[in-house]
Order: C-alpha cells, then sequence, then structure tokens
C-alpha cells in the first residue's frame, strides 16, 4: 500500500489460490437515525453510535442502518476491504489484480540468478522488485500466471500476454477454445496447465506456456469450481461432490495406488467427505477439499507432509480417500496448495501451513524441510490476512485494509532456513 513502512518479519521451519467471497457492501449490525452521511469513525448517526468499521472501510447512515462500505481504491474481500482482489504466482514471479482491476507484476525482493528447471531461462523474469502495471491487458476479475499472464476480463473473455523468457507472442492475445463467456480461470504454475470454467464445461489446455499450441480437452460439467494440479485436474460439482482426472506417467513409479485417479481422462468421483464441499485445490499427486462446516481434508500421496495428517513420514501414505488434516483449531475459510504445500487461512484470520518448501536449489539435501502438521504463521503478518496465496518459490497474503506481503523461498539459488516476510511496495 503506498506510503506504508516496509517490515521484515522472519520466520523459521515451517513450509506454505482459493479466492474468498465477498459482497460489495458490508452491513454493520446497529441501527441510525434517518439521516444518511459519511462515517469515517465511529460517530453519532441520528442520535446512535455506528460501531467502529474494519480496516480500510468507512461507515454510512443509510435508511436507518449503519452500512459500512470501503474506501477509494479499494474492493471487498472477507472480513473487510483490500487493495488487491486477485493475485497468482508463477516461480519467482507474482502478478495482482488491484481493485480498479488492473494487473501489476513483480519478481523476488533480491534480484538473483535462478538455476534451469526443464527449460526455464537461467536468468530473470524481466520484472523489476516494484510492481510494474501491464498496460496490454483489460481490467479482470481474476488472473492466471503461467508463463503467460492470463486475465479474465470483466466481460468474460480471457486475454494473455507473454512475457521476456517466452517470445511466442509479444502483443496480448484472445485465448478462447469456445465460443463462450467464462466465469472462472485456473492455472499450475509447474505444469503450465490452464483451465477455462464457464456454467456448462472445463477447458484445460496442457503446457499453456507454449502458447496454447496444444490441443484442448473439454470436459463437461457444470463444474462450480476447479482446480489444476502438477498431473490431474479436480472439479467440484453443484451437489458439493469432487471429480478428479488426469495424466500421470509417474504413476506406476510412485506406487499404483492413484492410477485410476490420475490416469483417466474421465472425472472419477472422490468418496469419503461425508459432507458438502465448497472449494478445492491441488498440487503435485495431492489435493484438498474444504468442507461447508469449515472442515478440511486432503487425499494422494504424502511425500513430504503436504496431507497434513501427522508423522509418521515413513512409509508413505498414498490414498484415494480424503483424510481429515489435524491440527486446526478452528473452522477453515480458504486453502491454497502448490507443489508439496499447503497454507490455510481460518475464521479469525489466522494462517496455517504444512507440506515442504519447493525450493529451486542443486542441492537436494536443502529440500529436506519438511512439516507434517499445520504450523500458524499469524504473527508474521502485520495486518489481519484476508487471502493467502501458495506459489512453488513464494507465497503471499493479502490484507485487511490494503497491502501485500511475500516471503521468498530462495535467494540466488539457494534454500534459506529462515524466510523473510516482507511488504510490496506500491499495492
Amino acid at each position: 500500500m503506498e506510503g506504508r513502512s516496509t517490515t521484515t518479519r522472519t520466520l523459521r521451519s515451517t513450509s506454505f489460490r482459493l479466492l474468498l467471497s465477498a459482497t460489495a457492501t458490508l452491513a454493520v449490525s446497529a441501527s441510525c437515525g434517518a439521516r444518511t452521511g459519511l462515517q469515517t469513525t465511529a460517530s453519532a448517526c441520528g442520535g446512535n453510535i455506528c460501531p467502529s468499521p474494519s480496516p480500510g472501510m468507512h461507515n454510512t447512515c443509510v435508511d436507518g442502518r449503519c452500512v459500512a462500505s470501503c474506501e477509494e481504491g479499494l474492493s471487498a474481500c472477507s472480513g473487510g476491504c483490500c487493495s488487491v482482489k486477485a493475485l497468482s504466482i508463477f516461480l519467482d514471479v507474482a502478478c495482482a489484480l488491484k481493485a480498479d482491476g488492473s494487473t501489476w507484476c513483480w519478481e523476488g525482493r533480491k534480484p538473483s540468478k535462478k538455476p534451469g528447471v526443464g527449460n526455464l531461462p537461467q536468468e530473470n523474469f524481466g520484472f523489476t522488485q516494484t510492481p510494474e502495471r501491464i498496460d496490454e491487458l483489460p481490467p479482470a476479475a481474476e488472473i492466471a500466471v503461467l508463463g503467460p499472464i492470463c486475465v479474465l476480463g470483466i466481460d468474460g473473455v480471457v486475454t494473455c500476454k507473454a512475457f521476456p523468457p517466452w517470445q511466442h507472442s509479444e502483443s496480448p492475445f484472445v485465448w478462447s477454445p469456445r465460443d463462450t463467456k467464462y466465469e472462472h480461470i485456473y492455472s499450475n504454475e509447474f505444469s503450465s496447465a490452464l483451465c477455462l470454467l464457464d456454467d456448462t464445461a472445463a477447458d484445460c489446455t496442457p503446457s499453456f506456456d507454449l502458447g496454447g499450441s496444444e490441443p484442448t480437452i473439454t470436459t463437461p460439467g457444470p463444474w462450480r469450481a476447479f482446480s489444476v494440479g502438477n498431473t490431474h485436474e479436480c472439479g467440484l460439482h453443484g451437489d458439493g461432490s469432487v471429480w478428479c482426472f488426469g495424466d500421470d506417467d509417474e504413476v506406476d513409479a510412485v506406487g499404483g495406488v492413484l492410477e485410476n485417479l490420475l490416469s483417466t481422462s474421465t472425472p472419477i468421483e472422490i468418496p469419503g467427505f461425508g459432507a458438502p464441499v465448497a472449494a478445492v485445490t491441488s498440487g503435485n499427486h495431492f489435493s484438498c477439499g474444504l468442507r461447508n462446516d469449515g472442515t478440511l481434508a486432503c487425499w494422494g500421496t504424502n511425500w513430504d507432509g503436504q496431507l497434513g495428517i501427522g508423522p509418521p513420514l515413513s512409509p508413505v501414505v498414498r490414498t484415494t480417500t480424503p483424510l481429515d488434516v489435524i491440527d486446526l483449531p478452528e473452522p477453515v475459510v480458504a486453502v491454497s496448495t502448490q507443489t508439496m504445500h499447503t497454507c490455510a487461512l481460518t475464521s479469525s484470520h489466522r494462517v496455517f501451513c504444512w507440506g515442504n518448501f519447493y525450493c529451486p536449489s542443486s542441492d537436494p539435501e536443502q529440500y529436506e524441510n519438511e512439516v507434517a502438521s499445520p504450523d500458524e504463521i499469524t504473527s508474521f503478518f502485520h495486518a489481519p490476512v484476508s487471502a493467502i496465496f501458495v506459489g512453488g518459490w513464494k507465497v503471499c497474503a493479502t490484507l485487511l485494509g490494503g497491502g501485500v506481503e511475500c516471503a521468498d523461498f530462495s535467494d540466488d539459488g539457494v534454500c534459506e532456513t529462515d524466510l523473510e516476510f516482507y511488504d510490496v511496495p506500491g499495492l
């Protein structure tokens, strides 16, 4: 957020996109007189007192009610108002949608030469440490970064633009496998798969970092939400059931128990939740479902504690039945996964993380940083967290009242024992 001082916090021995639903105007349960007027603090309103608004909000007395709404430059988010309404991470790059729908991108806090991963270049990705606006992209409601930066416009049109290492298209291009207005956009940074969702089906394209040249697979719905893992996708039906499918060449090598789940292009229902699911998110060989009651269950392969079921990690648990995540003291309202780690946000804005960092280091010994059950990191943020976003090399949180804080998983390609959370300038 502009003008806010930079603060740094350190996280020790813990690891880390579902957007939260929000309303445009938040009503405060208090009565006030018939007079209508802006109340920027707790003050008299027609002889009554409006309660103090949450950070980034102000009170207005409308038709005998105190109504809290967002200050200029902020948009409604879970529990209050935020300066960023959506965020997506690709390796060391993060891109955010501000309240006005504009797209802003930046790289890690310290510029460094990143080791090559697959066909990725061993260099920076062409962005600065300070968020810069991508003027070529239209105002948007959702964003997905996976090599190209893709945004879902308020008109339902998906527009993408490659950033420097990918030169297949220097100009923005519209991506629309079907003639429809899309409602949601999802991606995975390591598989580079992109999925678009409308009210009838999901259109998924693997290796979209190649410019969308791969064939698109359309999976009939209707789907209420979707998630994209490294090797599989999961969809949420309107009745709260979860269905998954994929194409995983590593199934036989890791034990075959997930073969029916990950080696089929036909969605298979995931049984065993015991209650309707409100949201689903996917990582590398695992997924998690958030039930309507705020409990969380994960399934897949628990190589590094990513299922959140606690120790021991050996022998490795592999399951297609959802297992409840332990040690979460209150209902979860959102969860974010990537590769082998997960973070959850609870109803009182507490943040818990578990699993294993993916760190871009050439030293295999530096990958050993497993946390088998949720570890609280709430104290490392300077304000209540509204949403949490996990990436392979970075984790970011949007804050109530405005602002974004991030931690980078590496500096100069070396995994760090201590992770520093810092304010992202300009957001």
